[in-house]
């Protein structure tokens, strides 16, 4: 099966990759953001956190690397198909 995809069709096995995709608004935003944490922190402000050992849970698809494969001719068009993983 596998042969056939590959020497007939032309078509190979590719990863969902991780990562945010970022639009240039969302680095600027990051980039503001940065720098009021950076100033904040010069301040020795983060010496005045109180951490808990509350646990947060999220409900998120289980993402497995070696399970979810997508064939397609190029990455380009793997990255079209599939949507990143966050």
């Amino acid at each position: 099966m596998s042969r056939i995809i590959k020497e007939d069709l032309g078509l190979g096995a590719y990863r969902r990759s991780t990562g945010q995709r970022l639009t240039d608004a969302l680095r600027q935003i990051r980039m503001t953001r940065a720098k009021k944490l950076l100033k904040r922190y010069s301040k020795n402000g983060h010496r005045q956190i109180m951490f808990t050992d509350e646990k947060i849970f999220t409900v998120e698809e289980i993402f497995n690397r070696q399970n979810d494969r997508v064939y397609a001719h190029s990455s380009r068009e793997a990255a079209e198909k599939i949507q990143r993983v966050e």
